[in-house]
C-alpha cells in the first residue's frame, strides 16, 4: 500500500503535487503544531519592519480545518488542478504556474476556497459540456458546475454569503477573459507569462505531440461528454460534494 501511494504520489504534476502537499501540510501544521492565527494573510504582519511574517504570503492560501470540508477542497484541487495541469496547460508548467500567481490575488484572509474554486472555474470553461451529477441526481453541464456550487454554498449557510467562492470565480473568470476571450475577439494578450518563469519551468511537449513557441500550445478542441458524480453530503455545513467519473 505504502508503495501503491508513493507511485501514485509521483505520478502527480508538479504544480499539482506541490497544491496538494501545501495544503496537506500546512493544514496540519495549523492544526497540530502553530494555531490557524499564525497563518492567515495579514499585510501589516507581513511587512512589518523588524519581524517580518513573510511566510503567511504562502500559509494563507493551504490552510483549511479538518473536516468533510477539508476532504472535499483537498479532492476538487487534486482533480482539476491534475486536468488542468495535463490538458490545458500541457508542457507549460510556467503557463500555469503564471495562473495560479495572478488569479491569487483576493482582499481575504484566508485564500483557500477562493484558490480551489478559480482552478475549478477555468476547468469547467474548458470542459463546458461534459455532464455532472450534483446530490440528488441533479445532473448539469460543466460550465455551471461553480455556481451550483456556489448556490449550494449559499442555501448550506442558510444564507450567508461565501465571498471566498465568489472571489475565486471573479479572479477564475477575470484570467479566462484577459487570457482567451479577449485575445480571440481580437484584442491584445493582457496576461503573458514572464519570460523568466520559463526559465525555471522550459516548455515541454503535450500529449499530442505538439510544442509551442512563447509558451503557448494550441490542441484541438475534444469536449468529453463523459459523465461526473458528485456523491450527497450533508444539509448542513459548508461542505461541498466531489466528483467522480462513471465507470472509473
Amino acid at each position: 500500500m505504502g508503495d501503491q501511494v508513493t507511485i501514485w504520489y509521483k505520478s502527480l504534476p508538479s504544480c499539482t503535487r506541490f497544491l496538494f502537499s501545501s495544503f496537506v501540510g500546512i493544514t496540519a501544521a495549523g492544526t497540530f503544531l502553530t494555531g490557524p492565527h499564525l497563518l492567515f494573510f495579514e499585510p501589516q504582519l507581513i511587512f512589518k519592519f523588524r519581524y517580518p511574517q513573510l511566510w503567511r504570503a504562502y500559509t494563507c492560501f493551504f490552510f483549511q480545518h479538518f473536516g468533510l470540508n477539508f476532504a472535499f477542497q483537498l479532492y476538487f484541487l487534486y482533480r482539476y488542478s491534475k486536468e488542468l495541469e495535463t490538458t490545458k496547460f500541457a508542457g507549460r508548467t510556467a503557463d500555469y504556474v503564471w495562473f495560479l500567481a495572478t488569479s491569487s490575488i483576493y482582499p481575504l484572509y484566508y485564500y483557500n476556497p477562493a484558490l480551489v474554486m478559480s482552478i475549478v472555474y477555468l476547468w469547467s470553461q474548458h470542459n463546458r459540456d461534459k455532464i455532472v451529477s450534483f446530490l440528488f441526481g441533479l445532473t448539469f453541464k460543466a460550465v455551471y458546475f461553480p455556481f451550483v456550487l456556489l448556490a449550494y454554498e449559499f442555501l448550506s449557510r442558510n444564507g450567508a454569503l461565501p465571498l471566498s467562492m465568489i472571489v475565486g470565480i471573479l479572479a477564475g473568470h477575470l484570467y479566462f477573459f484577459l487570457d482567451e476571450l479577449y485575445p480571440a475577439s481580437g484584442g491584445p494578450r493582457l496576461i503573458r507569462t514572464p519570460q523568466w518563469l520559463y526559465r525555471f519551468f522550459p516548455l515541454g511537449v503535450s500529449s499530442d505531440g505538439i510544442r509551442a513557441a512563447y509558451g503557448r500550445i494550441f490542441t484541438p478542441n475534444t469536449q468529453n461528454t463523459q459523465s461526473t458524480t458528485i456523491p450527497q453530503r450533508p444539509v448542513s455545513g459548508h461542505n461541498w460534494g466531489r466528483g467522480q467519473r462513471l465507470g472509473t
